[in-house]
Order: C-alpha cells, then structure tokens, then sequence
C-alpha cells in the first residue's frame, strides 16, 4: 500500500513539471488579443470579405448588384433609383473598378471613383441605400527629371521616365514664352520637378508640378506654382505666366511659310506681301484661339477661305484662315484655347494649313517675333509663400 502511494505521488509531480514546462516554454508564442466591445459582451466579430468587381461592356449596376451582391431585382431597382438620386448611374462605364463590402456574407457596401479626386460610397441595410461623397486621398511623391532634348520633347521625356501627363502639363506651363509646335532645338532643356500621386502603393498618375526651368535657344524661363484659391504659375520675378496671347494657335504642325514683306503667291505667281505665318498641318487640325476676345468675323472672306477674326486686349487682333470649319460666330466671347475651328484649305489655297496673322494697333507683325506684355504681378497676399517656393526650388532647377 504504502508502495503504491508513492507511485501515484510521484506520478502527480511529474505531471505537475510537464505542466508547469509547457506553460513557460510557450510564452513566447502565445499572444494576447484583446477583446472588441462586442466580443466583450458575447457578441461575435462580424466576418468582412471585399470583392472588386470590373465592369464590363453592356453591364448596369442594376444588373451587377444582381449578380455581384445578390440583390433580387426589386431590391436592385430600388437601390439604384436612390443612388441616382445623388449620382447618374449612366456615367459607369466598363474597366471602372466597384468594390463590394460584404458583412457576414451579406451585402453592407459599395464604392467607386466618380473623378480623379472622389469616390461614391453607397451603404446598404435594410432595403436603404445611403449615398456619401468622400475624397480620394492620394500619396504625394516628389519627382524630379532633367533632360537635354537630342529629338523632341516628347520622346527625350518619355525616355527620360516622364509621363505624356507630365509633358503636356509642362508645355502648358512654357507655351506663353515658347513655340513649342516650331522653335524647340536640339540642346534645348528642361528640369523639372513635380508630383506623383499613388493609391495603396501603386502609381495612378501625376500631380501638380512645382518648379521648372526651360531653356530654349539659350534663353532660360522658370515657372513655380504659387496655391491659392486657384493654382497659378509666376516666373522668377513673380510675374504670372500666362499672358495675354499664346505662341501658336495649334499644337501640332511646321512652319510652311514665314511673315515676309514680300514673297510670291503660290497660285497668284505675282510678288505680294505676306502678313502672317502658315502652319502646315492636316486637314481637320484643332485650331484654338490665342487669347480671351470678341469674334469680329466668323465666315467666308475671298481668298482667305472660311476665315476668324478676333479682337483681343491691349489693341491685338489675331487671324486665322483657310479653315475647313468654323466653331464661333460673329460677336461671341472665346476664352484662351478655346476650339475655334479646324484647318483646311479653303480659298486661296494649295494644300492644307493655318494662315496665322497678329495684329498690333491696326499693323500687322511677325506672330512668332511679336513682343507681349508681361503677365500680371502677383498679388501680395500670396507674395510670402511664393518666395517662400522659389527659395525651396529655384537652385534644384537651375
């Protein structure tokens, strides 16, 4: 008997030690999770699962809450007239991305991109759907690029990383100093920097850019945004980029006859002065107005062909001729890069082009040599933070 008990003693401690060795040995492993509010209670944690649904041609939201969040067509129907209510469903179109939130398997939520800067996000529950607008939060990375231009500026950028985006913003920027359709040489550069925006991590497009400098046929020309109410660009000296006419009136063409007092008509074959630029281009070419002004002439005008004419500020008038259309009439207001017709070769004409003409208190002037006024000072109350900018940025540029 007494044999037997100190067996079962011993067999009770050794238990006791493994116990004991098995606790301390996981200690390290083990972690404590802390409880939510619901679990505290008694309530189970909700399980959540997200589904990305891409639309494809011909498919309605009526049809994908369907067939994505299983609604029955009643209750689809419904939720897509209160959705329309804040958003028109009609503006979804295929390869738009719409996330589906799903609570305990149960359809609660979806969202989507409305533009570049919200999303719509509609909550569901007990037959409601509730429409809120929230914007989208980007993260900001600064980039910077500098590039000698050997062939254009689009293909020296775009080797350079730069994206189309990029480019045509910063020709934008430049276009009231440079001619970027006709005058960009080799040896020509360009430093800029500016921001790219990412969304869990993946790159989705470009921001604002910041500061810049371009330098064409030795000259150089900077450009930092100053942020106020409305973004806007200032030079070094904060004089406003934009100004009162652009260079050129279309993007994308050669100069096939220069301003000259004299030269011979190439149907007329008589010696004639020609008052203008032309640009050759395709037929169909957009042509946008050079700066904000009153049309004074919307139609056919002899030789000239189907012709504009437009009264600007500060005694400019500008030209354009042999259009193949006319998108203005007499007497309306355009504002600067408005579409005003196309080019073509109407009237007097061998091929297709833009006849260009400037005119500068009631004298016609060479449009790519003609002086413009500088822009407009910046106002004080940004003054600070311009310079301010300009200080961060200006020798990053140079």
């Amino acid at each position: 008997m007494k044999k037997n008990t100190t067996i079962l003693l011993a067999s009770i401690l050794c238990v006791l030690i493994i116990v004991l060795l098995a606790r301390i040995g996981s200690g390290s492993e083990t972690k404590t999770r802390t409880a939510s509010p619901a679990a505290s209670i008694g309530i189970p944690e909700p399980t959540i699962d997200t589904t990305i649904h891409t639309i494809e041609s011909g498919e309605t939201l009526n049809g994908i809450l369907q067939r994505v969040a299983g609604l029955t067509s009643e209750e689809a129907f419904n939720a897509v007239t209160q959705i329309q209510e804040e958003f028109d469903v009609t503006r979804i179109r295929a390869d738009d991305d719409v996330s589906f939130v799903f609570m305990d398997g149960m359809f609660s939520q979806l969202s989507f991109d409305t533009s570049l800067d919200e999303m719509l996000i509609v909550d569901y529950k007990n037959g409601i759907a509730s429409v809120t607008r929230e914007d989208i939060v980007y993260e900001i990375r600064e980039a910077q690029t500098e590039v000698t231009i050997e062939s254009s500026l689009y293909l020296d950028g775009t080797n350079a990383g730069m994206t189309d985006r990029a480019i045509l913003n910063l020709a934008q920027i430049f276009s009231w100093d440079v001619d970027f359709t006709t005058n960009i040489q080799k040896g020509d550069s360009f430093n800029v920097i500016y921001q790219n925006q990412y969304r869990d991590g993946d790159f989705v497009g470009v921001g604002d850019i910041l500061a810049a400098r371009f330098t064409n046929e030795g000259d150089d020309y900077y450009a930092f945004l100053s942020d106020g109410e409305t973004k806007k660009y200032f030079d070094e000296n904060g004089l406003a980029k934009e100004r009162l006419l652009l260079k050129t009136p279309l993007n994308y063409s050669r100069v096939s006859s220069q301003f000259t007092p004299s030269r011979k008509h190439p149907i007329l074959g008589t010696m004639r002065k020609h008052q203008g630029t032309d640009f050759a281009a395709p037929t169909g070419t957009p042509v946008e107005s050079v700066g904000d002004g009153t049309v004074t002439f919307a139609g056919t005008n002899g030789g000239y062909g189907k012709f504009i004419k437009i009264q600007h500020g500060g005694g400019f008038e500008t030209a354009y001729a042999h259009l193949s259309s006319i998108s203005v009439k007499k007497g309306a207001r355009v504002t600067q890069g408005q579409l005003i017709g196309k080019v073509g070769s109407t009237g007097a004409s061998t091929g297709p082009h833009l006849h260009y003409e400037v005119i500068k208190n009631g004298t016609h002037v060479n449009p790519l040599r003609v002086d413009l006024p500088d822009g407009d000072p910046i106002s004080d109350d940004l003054l600070m933070a311009f310079e301010e900018t300009k200080q961060k940025y200006q020798s990053r540029v140079q």
